[in-house]
């Protein structure tokens, strides 16, 4: 009987406590940067890690327990795109000295959650959480310049649409920044640096990939429950 009572005072606290809370329910889009930093031994002269753009979005549920605190969750797809971009010298079969260009530009969609808590005041609100995605999709399209010295002589090829083999899962912090215009919109800026290295070919020990996205978005709430009001 004690065990009852005990659950059907927790049933009520909770009720109380969701009907004293605000809620909101809505889409969000996001548009930004993105790039994938590699580390790897390598022979190239220079390489670099190239800015690609990135797109985010998803149903997002917000939760305002009390004043100031707030819990956020959500799910969606994101797209993370970076171009790895090599120069240097090489040999080519071994007859001729080149100069090479090699870009290699990647592309890697991800389905994800997010769950986040965090402060409000105001229209001002900041979001710290975790974002978890699973790789639905990665692609790779290659393109390399060869100049070859001794011929002055320039040669491009290249390779569209190459699948790659990753890892499944990414996940990472989260930081959202959110600013309600009124109602029914919200502006939002985001950062998430993932943490895990995506790449499979780290089993041999020399090569860790690592995604990072920095964006602004809109939100539209198309539910809002305020709080009620205390007798």
């Amino acid at each position: 009987m004690l065990r009852v009572f005990l659950l059907q005072s927790c049933f009520l606290l909770v009720v109380i406590a969701s009907a004293q809370s605000q809620h909101s329910l809505g889409v969000r889009l996001n548009g930004g940067f993105s790039r994938i930093n590699i580390e790897e031994s390598s022979t190239w002269e220079s390489q670099s890690d190239e800015w690609d753009p990135a797109f985010a979005g998803g149903v997002f549920y917000t939760f305002k327990p009390m004043d100031y605190l707030r819990l956020s969750a959500g799910v969606g797809a994101h797209l993370i795109s970076g171009t790895r971009v090599n120069t240097g010298i090489i040999d080519y079969n071994g007859v001729d000295t080149v100069a090479s260009d090699l870009n290699l530009e990647r592309r890697i969609t991800f389905a994800n959650f997010f769950i986040a808590a965090g402060f409000e005041h105001g229209p001002l609100a900041v979001d710290i959480g975790l974002q978890f995605g699973s790789n639905i999709q990665a692609k790779e399209n290659r393109e390399q310049e060869l100049t070859f010295i001794s011929l002055d002589s320039t040669s491009t090829l290249s390779v569209s649409g190459r699948d790659l083999d990753l890892e499944q899962m990414d996940f990472g912090p989260m930081i959202t920044i959110i600013y309600d215009i009124n109602e029914l919109f919200s502006i939002e800026g985001s950062y998430y640096q993932g943490l895990r290295d995506i790449n499979p070919a780290t089993n041999r020990g020399d090569i860790i990939w690592n995604t990072q996205r920095v964006g602004i978005g809109l939100r539209y709430h198309f539910w809002r429950k305020e709080a009620e009001p205390t007798l």
